[in-house]
């Protein structure tokens, strides 16, 4: 049976300052940090159509693989000397 979410929208939202601090919030409340997966089940997202999901899914994860690319290529010198 296939999902009725995108992966990579599902994986984009958990990216989310509003994740993030579900998380924070969530983690505290026990003696033992942690969340399981009843609490998991608790969050709630918005979820567009799955047509759209997948779109904004893509889109996002091609900015981060343009980042990540662009911030590899700040680590790059801009020429090198020959030897």
């Amino acid at each position: 049976m296939k999902p009725k979410f995108d992966t990579n929208f599902f994986f984009q939202s958990t990216l989310t300052r509003n994740f993030k601090n579900f998380i924070a919030v969530t983690s505290q409340r026990s003696g033992q940090p942690g969340i399981n997966s009843q609490e998991y089940g608790n969050y709630q997202i918005s979820l567009p159509t799955k047509k759209e999901q997948e779109k904004i899914g893509k889109l996002l994860n091609y900015i981060d693989l343009n980042i990540a690319s662009n911030q590899r290529n700040q680590n790059k010198p801009l020429w090198t000397h020959p030897p």
